[in-house]
């Protein structure tokens, strides 16, 4: 595929990715003032989420359905770090292309491992 064709694919992809979250925000109504709300939770986010994943990854080392996902503890620590990012972006309430990336990105990862 020529270069412009990638570039113009890659536009399209990307655009279809902004409509579609902005699809789902309209479904949740998630208005400004909503992202401004969720915005003003970001500091009790941060302090609380490291405490609700610890107990999050301790249930699923004890669960063997869950435990089969991880080979390692390195691996949970990966999906901590993870999910404390996709926490910390989803308290910004900026819900934007490279938003829509992430999330993209997350969903083909539990897709792949059969979560």
């Amino acid at each position: 595929m020529p270069d412009t064709l990638r570039k113009i694919a890659e536009a399209d992809r990307v655009k279809a990715e902004i409509q579609a979250v902005s699809e789902r925000l309209e479904f949740m109504q998630m208005t400004p003032q909503n992202c401004a709300a969720l915005r003003s939770l970001k500091e009790l986010v941060r302090r609380e989420l490291p405490v609700a994943l610890d107990k999050f990854y301790q249930q699923v080392r004890k669960t063997p359905e869950t435990r089969k996902f991880f080979s390692s503890e390195k691996d949970i620590d990966h999906a901590k770090q993870a999910q404390e990012g996709h926490w910390g972006n989803i308290s910004d309430g900026n819900f934007n292309k490279d938003y829509a990336a992430r999330v993209r990105r997350i969903g083909m990862v539990h897709a792949r491992i059969g979560l």
